[in-house]
């Protein structure tokens, strides 16, 4: 059996965390806004609260409330909004995309030349194909081929 420390001395999450007086930038908004103001999903947000890595309280009317801290809009001293890593990231997927739309216009480009390449084959054995009766048949038979018992014989 494990002891637990004395009630005294353990420490719980909500102990730990700052209340109210203690950070007036503070913001209490929904699951909804709070993902929104994120630009993440509401399962994220939810995911963050159920991990602890983001603080929630209740509403007087029993209403889960997240609570940005130091959140006042999304903007820095220079009142600019802030770049999201979200913004990033879409602008990086953004020129992968234009990468891969070049490589794919130069596959297709080799396709084609591969394809008329093909063609221009196909024809050329067709006319050589159509000529093979026209080649006079071998006037002597051919020898046939040698054994290897009969090259032994002959040394």
């Amino acid at each position: 059996m494990i002891a637990l420390p004395p009630k005294a001395l353990r420490t719980y999450a909500g102990d730990t965390m700052q209340h109210d007086s203690d950070r007036t930038a503070d913001r209490r908004v929904t699951v909804l806004e709070a993902a929104k103001l994120l630009s993440i999903t509401p399962d994220a947000v939810r995911a963050r609260l159920r991990r602890g890595t983001m603080r929630k309280e209740r509403g007087e009317d029993g209403t889960l409330l997240v609570v940005l801290e130091g959140h006042d809009g999304d903007t820095t001293a220079t009142e600019q909004p802030t770049e999201q890593p979200t913004v990033a990231y879409i602008s990086t997927l953004k020129s992968r995309i234009e990468l891969l739309e070049r490589e794919l216009g130069d596959w297709k480009e080799q396709l084609k030349e591969e394809r008329e390449a093909n063609r221009e084959n196909r024809r050329i054995i067709a006319g050589l194909v159509q000529r093979v009766p026209e080649l006079e048949p071998a006037r002597e038979p051919r020898e046939p081929p040698v054994t290897p018992s009969e090259e032994r014989g002959n040394e």
